[in-house]
């Protein structure tokens, strides 16, 4: 049955952790170390959330495994797209995240280091 499988499936893990999302997820990527999760969103109002979240340490690979503290996903910042987001990817060398949707655009987006918690849209690009 599908509970015995659920149970067998979770025994092959030594560690499980599970997290909540506050909206469904249409898109994920990682930064290049693993330590950031970017995740787009969209709720019934059809708008597309771009968040950037920070993994908790006891989820990030240790030598140790011990009780650590901080233990939640971890908000860094996020912004609104006003065109519908199905894809992105980071950018390491310029630490930005590149969006597409169906429209022909490319949007890049970098965090705005004067203001605590924003991204902003750095550029947009038509793709012809």
């Amino acid at each position: 049955t599908m509970d015995e499988w659920m149970l067998e499936s979770l025994q092959k893990y030594s560690t499980l952790h599970m997290f909540e999302l506050p909206q469904a997820a249409k898109s994920m990527c990682w930064n290049q170390l693993g330590t950031m999760l970017y995740v787009v969103g969209f709720s019934r109002d059809q708008s597309n959330e771009i968040s950037q979240l920070q993994l908790p340490e006891k989820l990030l690979p240790s030598e140790v495994q011990s009780l650590c503290g901080k233990r939640d996903v971890t908000i860094v910042c996020g912004a609104f797209s006003q065109t519908p987001v199905h894809s992105m990817r980071h950018i390491s060398a310029i630490d930005a995240l590149a969006t597409s949707g169906r429209e022909e655009v490319i949007q890049l987006w970098t965090q705005d280091k004067d203001s605590q918690g924003a991204v902003c849209l750095f550029v947009c690009l038509c793709v012809q």
